[in-house]
């Protein structure tokens, strides 16, 4: 087909009037499809761009679909892949599932997302004039995008056209398979450089994206990540580029990965944090999902919890892995692995719901508490579940779908990460934006039992000093403090005053105090 980019143009997309990115953002993924796949989100359409398009949809009395990613308060919704992908039946959707990290074309919008995938204005204006309804709204818009790899070699246009370039090969004359999908896409390679580069700039100019996160970015190479961050900032200066540095057998030298092994090379982009991950939650692979986290119950990760809490960018005796804030993308849960909910069946199976809904509640608050970008998986805040699938990325719609009833079921944990993702924002200190800012301005121990003091002052907003206190053991928790402290943040996400100096903190749960600095005059 050939395009006139002009019409894409007509519509009409305001930027959002305030730059955020960094730590100021608040990422929330969601898949276009899972979004409105299920009936009760009661949208005109289902699963696609104008689904997700669609507003003031409910449940009940809930929102539902985008209604309900504004009413959290997120800064930036993440998208699962939207450029097209291999493993779905464009025409007949429904015969198929995939999450999309099976690229076939990389700037072509998913078909399947369409109204008609015969139509190829349709794919591309329907995915512009979601992110132009979502600016509209002052909701940022990131693409997840798959340059790692491609689908299959032999068919793909780049094999076609210059066979044995555009991949990796050993000397053996085979492909390397880093990304674990059957090749690597050879980005270290000027002209495939030069493709990913012009490639990212012409998604973030035709549909006026605000961010990019990178699938397996371990099998890219460092130059290649910095040369994209160059290009988006100059097009977007807040632009957010991050993504998976795990650090991926590929045949690329150790110094070229862009993984987080060699983040002080690439002081911009941002790397999903599995240490938080790890720490907090427990390990998540198949064979260890039985392994507890500090806030799943193993009360010997508290000291663990300190380095998380604090992104990893503090030196001895601390864990340091970044050297900024702003690298650390904290997540507990994300499209990848089983859900919190899910790996609680296992890891804290001999507890009763109300008890895992208590520490799933805190999975949450302490994402958004700890320094560096938190990231939430769409569902985290209703406790959704796929049936204990782990690797769901064919599974269908009746595993990976929103559940807008068990939304509803549910709704006081959702109101409670409102109010957690309020919290956030109402308090810079929670988002300080470099190493030194945390070192100088962050305490943080354990003491007995198990509870972990996360203490903040409050340099740069209220001029005051904050006290958090996570408990995740079973037993209540009482300390005396000194003047002036009240409790800002209870169990329940409510405000309220101490009796006698006296904060008591219940088992599985965690408690912000606050406390004017002395001298300070409001």
């Amino acid at each position: 087909a050939v395009i006139d980019l002009n019409e894409l143009e007509k519509i009409e997309d305001n930027e959002c009037e305030e730059k955020i990115h960094g730590v100021d953002a608040i990422i929330y993924e969601a898949s276009v499809r899972d979004m409105t796949s299920q009936a009760s989100a009661n949208t005109k359409a289902k699963g696609t761009f104008a689904a997700l398009s669609e507003l003031d949809t409910h449940y009940r009395e809930i929102p539902t679909g985008l209604s309900h990613i504004l009413s959290l308060g997120v800064t930036h919704l993440q998208l699962l892949p939207v450029m097209d992908f291999a493993t779905v039946d464009e025409k007949h959707p429904e015969m198929n599932y995939n999450w999309g990290y099976d690229p076939s074309q990389y700037i072509v919008p998913e078909g399947s997302y369409s109204s008609d995938a015969n139509k190829p204005y349709a794919r591309m204006k329907e995915l512009k004039s979601l992110i132009a309804t979502c600016h509209k709204h002052g909701l940022r818009v990131n693409l997840d995008v798959v340059f790692n790899h491609v689908y299959d070699v032999g068919g793909s246009p780049f094999d076609k056209v210059v066979p044995y370039y555009y991949f990796r090969y050993n000397q053996a004359g085979y492909l390397s398979n880093g990304s674990y999908c059957g090749n690597d896409f050879a980005s270290e390679k000027p002209m495939v450089r030069k493709y990913i580069v012009k490639a990212v700039e012409k998604i973030f100019r035709i549909y006026g994206i605000d961010g990019m996160r990178f699938d397996l970015m371990g099998v890219l190479d460092v130059d290649t990540m910095n040369e994209i961050v160059a290009k988006a900032k100059k097009i977007k200066k807040e632009a957010m580029i991050y993504g998976e540095g795990w650090n991926m057998p590929t045949l690329l030298a150790e110094d070229k990965k862009a993984g987080m092994h060699n983040q002080s090379r690439m002081p911009e982009v941002g790397h999903f944090n599995d240490f938080f991950r790890d720490s907090l939650k427990g390990k998540t692979s198949d064979d260890q999902r039985y392994e507890k986290g500090y806030l799943t119950g193993d009360l010997g990760m508290a000291y663990s919890s300190l380095s998380a809490l604090s992104a990893n960018v503090l030196t001895e005796p601390y864990y340091k892995r970044f050297d900024a804030p702003h690298q650390s993308i904290n997540a507990l849960e994300t499209h990848d692995n089983h859900t919190v909910w899910d790996k609680m069946h296992f890891c804290c199976g001999n507890e009763d719901r109300a008890t895992r809904q208590r520490r799933q509640k805190m999975m949450i608050l302490s994402t958004l508490l700890a320094q560096g970008v938190p990231f939430l998986h769409a569902g985290m805040e209703f406790c959704a579940t796929k049936r204990d699938n782990g690797n769901s990325y064919n599974a269908g719609d009746a595993i990976n779908q929103m559940d807008w009833k068990r939304a509803y079921t549910n709704k006081e944990i959702v109101e409670y990460t409102r109010r957690c993702i309020q919290l956030r924002k109402q308090y810079a200190s929670l988002r300080f934006k470099s190493a030194k800012e945390i070192q100088e301005n962050v305490r943080l121990s354990t003491a007995e039992g198990g509870v972990v003091f996360y203490e903040i002052n409050c340099v740069n907003d209220h001029k005051e000093i904050m006290r958090i206190m996570i408990n995740p053991s079973y037993e209540e928790k009482r300390y005396v403090f000194e003047d002036g402290f009240r409790i800002l943040f209870d169990e329940n996400g409510e405000e309220k005053n101490m009796e006698e100096n006296t904060v008591i903190i219940p088992g599985i749960s965690i408690i912000v105090c606050i406390k004017e600095q002395e001298g300070n005059e409001k």
